[in-house]
């Protein structure tokens, strides 16, 4: 007898497309933005009100506020998927936003989930589960919840920058979680969230725990790409900050100018990091290949980090 099933759907490239669309899909608005999703059954937005604000606000100058903006996206989406779920961050946030009632919204049931899933302790109270580290942890949180028997995950790679790399632990947790709950976990067989593109494990094998070239390759690749990624959102920040300042201080959107300088000095830091980790990955791999280099590793060019 099959189980009942679930597809938890991000934005990874390599497999987000690949789910099926015989069974329900579960998701978050990134996707939604890149057009992986051939259907949704739930639409999950964890994040309050100010982070929506400062990194999905509409062009300046629009007359559309960033939660009206996402309110616009649900409604077209009804019009192909027309009964899917909606599950926001905090119930006092409708009644802030002015949005109408309609079916199918409501409050992340967050505190049924710490009571549900709990740890036992040696003294008299047990400790609940908040290890929640992304949406899609919240996601496989609320399948087990739910009472599906196996969870699908497509597009979830948890390796494609620092960010996703920091939210792995949290869904390797959730994945033991349901595991130990009977619940089958189902990755594409190219995913790296559960173990290394060298296939090498701790403590077996000569050198194991040595990282491949091939593993240490990809990883360059990926904080390069990372450093791309990066490096266009803050083209993005700056020009609508300019954008702002141009339209001068009484305009409704000059109160996010703060916002946006905070945002863009985030992503400089992440562009530090990441470059710091690109060279000394190009440096081991040198290491690896035998190469003796004389010459100083390039450094950060020094510019002006301020809009």
């Amino acid at each position: 007898m099959s189980k009942k099933t679930v597809q938890i759907v991000g934005s990874g490239p390599e497999t987000a497309g690949d789910h099926s669309l015989d069974v329900p899909v579960w998701s978050f608005p990134g996707p939604l933005s890149d057009g992986y999703l051939k259907r949704i059954d739930l639409l999950l937005e964890i994040h309050d009100k100010t982070y929506f604000e400062q990194t999905n606000a509409p062009p300046p100058g629009s007359d559309i506020e960033p939660w009206d903006w996402l309110y616009h996206r649900i409604q077209d989406l009804r019009q192909r998927d027309r009964d899917f779920e909606v599950l926001l961050a905090e119930e006092t946030l409708f009644e802030e936003l002015g949005w109408p009632p309609q079916r199918g919204i409501a409050p992340f049931p967050l505190q049924d989930l710490m009571d549900f899933y709990t740890l036992p302790t040696r003294g008299p109270e047990e400790t609940r589960c908040r290890f929640f580290t992304s949406s899609p942890a919240y996601l496989m949180a609320l399948a087990g919840y739910r009472g599906f028997g196996r969870v699908e995950l497509y597009g979830i790679q948890g390796s494609s920058s620092a960010e996703f790399i920091n939210q792995r632990e949290g869904l390797g947790f959730w994945a033991g979680q349901l595991l130990g709950r009977g619940i089958d976990v189902w990755v594409p067989r190219t995913c790296l969230l559960f173990g290394t593109s060298s296939n090498r494990i701790y403590g077996f094998g000569e050198n194991a725990m040595a990282m491949g070239r091939v593993e240490l390759q990809g990883y360059v690749e990926q904080y390069n790409q990372a450093i791309v990624e990066v490096k266009s959102k803050m083209d993005e920040l700056h020009g609508r900050y300019e954008e702002l300042i141009l339209l001068g201080s009484s305009h409704p959107s000059a109160p996010r100018l703060p916002a946006l300088q905070e945002a863009y000095d985030s992503a400089r830091e992440l562009l530090e990091l990441y470059t710091g980790a690109a060279l000394f990955g190009k440096f081991l791999l040198r290491r690896i290949d035998g190469i003796s280099n004389e010459e100083r590793l390039p450094i950060l060019p020094s510019e002006d980090n301020q809009f």
